[in-house]
């Protein structure tokens, strides 16, 4: 018998945001072998694709009045309860997968998956304040809520975390039936450019300068504050080019930093599909992380910076996953987001490369390009949650006693 999933998520094909993506992805690769349903928020009007249809859809299309922007906390209220009360449709044969999207959907539904004797497992991607809380990051309130998420947490077939920091932080909280399933990219999504011209910024100014590129989210995880010592450090030198491509709470800071140094530009935000282009017009990719957040985020960014064969500027705590993944695999240079000094003399390491031994830099680009492709994409991913993700066999122990021992 196929194996039966129902995925609940806020986001899913057309849509563009990364979580729709993600999701996409996994269920276009699970639908080949598995019975694969998923409830999301999104209306469409657009057929799905041919590759998806073996895929059923059930789409709970928000009042117009919530899909405006800046009443993005109405359309997370609605899309909470509507996928809520859609979980009473379906039946026990089936395993709900809850993705952490919108904030709290997994507490509620996972509360009463877990009484009505329904297999779930809870998949987490943003780190929405449930996710925050369920690790323990507020430790001076909320302690009944704590409760709660970690009772939810350890009730699930599997906690299904896209970094081994966060494993580590629910293994604290006492929560064991974790595996680590990274994001991804498809190598067709994102591809080398074919074309061996310079990427051009600026009315020429990027012509004899390594360009380093910020593309994502200007959230939380942006310290601005920091990068702005760093750039500051290298300022002088008129051998950089910073570019950023994106848009967020963080977008007035950056605009600041921006108008501050003329090496810095600062790009709005593309499509999904003009990101695939535009992530080719640079020479070296920057990736955060900042301590204060290691375990809350992981930016996944660095997965499509790999498959479009660039090398990769991460500015990383040094015990982090994202620190480790890059000295592994030698997709580029890793530097401590605590020290400054060596954040910027990692940059003079890069364009030191760029301008005597630039074999070195595309190295470093094939090398993760061959990871994405060959160790690890969507289609690794699929496989990767039916060999570790899936339901437990019924007389598991793990089932009789949740979260006293992994299930892995």
């Amino acid at each position: 018998m196929r194996p039966k999933f129902v995925f609940f998520c806020r986001v899913f094909y057309p849509n563009e945001q990364a979580n729709s993506v993600l999701l996409t992805q996994l269920c276009r690769q699970l639908s080949k072998s598995c019975d694969v349903h998923v409830v999301c928020n999104v209306p469409s009007l657009v057929p799905l694709p041919a590759d998806l249809r073996a895929v059923r859809v059930t789409r709970l299309s928000p009042p117009v009045v919530f899909q405006l922007r800046g009443v993005r906390v109405l359309e997370y209220l609605y899309a909470t309860f509507a996928l809520f009360f859609s979980m009473w449709r379906f039946g026990k044969g089936s395993t709900f997968v809850l993705w952490t999207d919108p904030p709290f959907l997994d507490t509620w539904m996972g509360f009463f998956c877990k009484l009505r004797g329904i297999r779930f497992c809870v998949w987490l991607q943003d780190w929405y304040p449930q996710n925050l809380i369920g690790m323990g990051m507020f430790r001076d309130r909320g302690r009944w809520m704590r409760r709660i998420q970690a009772w939810v947490y350890r009730s699930a077939e599997s906690v299904i975390c896209i970094s081994k920091d966060t494993e580590r932080i629910l293994h604290r909280r006492k929560v064991f039936n974790t595996i680590v399933i990274e994001n991804w990219a498809g190598p067709s999504e994102f591809a080398p450019s074919k074309s061996k011209a310079r990427p051009d910024w600026g009315n020429g100014l990027a012509r004899d300068r390594l360009t380093v590129m910020f593309a994502g989210n200007f959230g939380l995880g942006l310290d601005v504050n920091m990068l702005e010592r760093v750039i500051a450090n290298v300022c002088p030198s008129k051998d950089f080019l910073f570019v950023f491509l994106g848009e967020g709470m963080r977008l007035p800071e950056v605009r600041a930093l921006a108008s501050q140094y003329p090496n810095v530009i600062l790009s709005k935000w593309l499509s999904r599909e003009e990101v695939r282009d535009t992530m080719n017009q640079c020479d070296v990719h920057l990736v955060l992380l900042i301590e204060e957040l290691m375990g809350a985020i992981f930016p996944s960014k660095i997965y499509s910076v790999m498959a479009s064969g660039k090398p990769v500027l991460a500015f990383a705590p040094k015990h982090s996953m994202l620190f480790e993944m890059v000295e592994r695999i030698g997709c580029g240079i890793a530097a401590d987001s605590t020290r400054p000094l060596q954040m910027a003399a990692a940059l003079e390491r890069m364009r030191d490369l760029f301008k005597k031994r630039p074999t070195e830099l595309q190295k470093m680009g094939r090398l993760g390009r061959e990871f994405i492709e060959n160790t690890w994409n969507d289609e690794k991913a699929a496989q990767a949650f039916l060999d570790r993700g899936k339901p437990a066999p019924a007389d598991s122990p793990t089932l009789r006693h949740p979260g006293r021992r992994a299930r892995l």
